[in-house]
């Protein structure tokens, strides 16, 4: 069985935006705006939300650890794997933003938390 392939259109908005639409699951395209810096999505972002979308069976709570584009958790609230709010973290403050922005456009719940390169604490 092949690797599922991910496919990526990019749209320039501006010097340091571009718009993504990735298919990250099998019937799941999340368009995505991305800036300079942050890691754009991969064929191993379809791996990692595939594998993860396929063990969870029971909606849970989640951390994105170095979410970059925040493909893979985004992927996962919107299939309704996560319980709640989508925590994530990254080193790039500016991945965090484009996550909140990204995460906002499909009504996802980010915890709020003070520190720019987490959303959320982990109980």
């Amino acid at each position: 069985m092949e690797p599922p392939l991910l496919l990526m259109v990019v749209h320039h908005k501006s010097m340091n935006t571009k718009s993504y639409s990735v298919k990250i699951l099998k019937d799941l395209v999340i368009d995505i705006k991305l800036g300079n810096g942050v890691f754009e999505p991969t064929g191993t972002s379809t791996e990692i939300a595939t594998a993860v979308n396929n063990y969870i069976i029971t909606p849970g709570k989640t951390l994105d650890l170095g979410c970059g584009s925040g493909v893979v958790g985004l992927a996962l609230a919107i299939s309704k794997k996560i319980d709640g709010k989508l925590f994530a973290s990254d080193l790039s403050k500016e991945a965090v933003n484009y996550l909140k922005v990204n995460a906002e456009k499909y009504g996802i719940i980010l915890p709020n938390f003070p520190n720019k390169r987490v959303l959320g604490n982990i109980e």
